[in-house]
């Protein structure tokens, strides 16, 4: 099942207070890093769906809007 990442939806890295995902490559999405660490910036999806795939990232489904993008 795909998981949908729009502008309203979480990730969070688990068990890692660095950013993982790289700033120049992020342009809207909220990432809430375990440490605390938020940043609005768009997701690497390649990076995200690595960390989905590894259980180092975790999800929270949010309202799918226009720009929803797709993750396998």
């Amino acid at each position: 099942q795909a998981v949908i990442v729009s502008r309203t939806s979480y990730l969070k890295v688990i068990g890692d207070p660095q950013p993982v995902f790289n700033p120049a490559s992020m342009a809207g999405y909220p990432i809430d890093y375990a440490s605390g660490f938020d940043i609005d910036a768009p997701v690497d999806l390649v990076v995200a769906e690595a960390l989905l795939q590894e259980r180092l990232l975790t999800y929270t489904p949010a309202p799918v809007t226009h720009d929803a993008v797709p993750v396998r």
